[in-house]
């Protein structure tokens, strides 16, 4: 996939690779500006299934705004828990993004705000209070399919 000019790579975790039901986990970041398009087009191969996901976080450090990223396969299942991370900054946000090949719901703790949840991709945050490790979140889905998560925390 090529993403828009302005737009920033921060993760890619190839998922169930050579299984036919193998995909990229992306995570792209972009620092909004006074003056932003309409819209915007990431180019992908023909006949390369796709979704795209954009999630909005005000507060951010502009200049800095990633303080720890990490993604992981996790394989076939219905059930998936987070990788730790250990950012720096303390009253980060821990954003936490699962994506499963199979279309389903996802549920998680109360302490996850869910923010988005469509065609088998969730995204869930919560704020951190402090610098360090973040543990591990535990979250669920109807659907049993190939799995990949990313965990990033973003600095304000």
């Amino acid at each position: 996939m090529k993403a828009p000019a302005g737009w920033t790579l921060v993760q890619d975790v190839p998922a169930a690779i050579g299984t036919g039901e193998d995909f990229h986990a992306l995570v792209y970041r972009k620092i909004a500006t006074a003056v932003e398009p309409a819209s915007y087009t990431f180019q992908v191969q023909p006949a390369t299934w796709t979704d795209i996901e954009v999630v909005d976080y005000s507060g951010v450090n502009a200049g800095a705004p990633i303080d720890g990223v990490t993604g992981r396969y996790l394989g076939i299942r219905s059930l998936a828990m987070s990788p730790s991370i250990s950012p720096t900054s303390t009253h980060d946000r821990l954003v936490l993004i699962f994506m499963d090949f199979v279309p389903g719901r996802w549920t998680g703790p109360a302490d996850l705000s869910q923010r988005t949840d469509d065609d088998g991709n969730t995204v869930m945050d919560q704020p951190l209070g402090s610098a360090g490790p973040t543990g591990i979140s535990q979250v669920g889905t109807n659907r049993r399919g190939q799995v990949a998560v990313i965990a990033l925390a973003l600095r304000s």
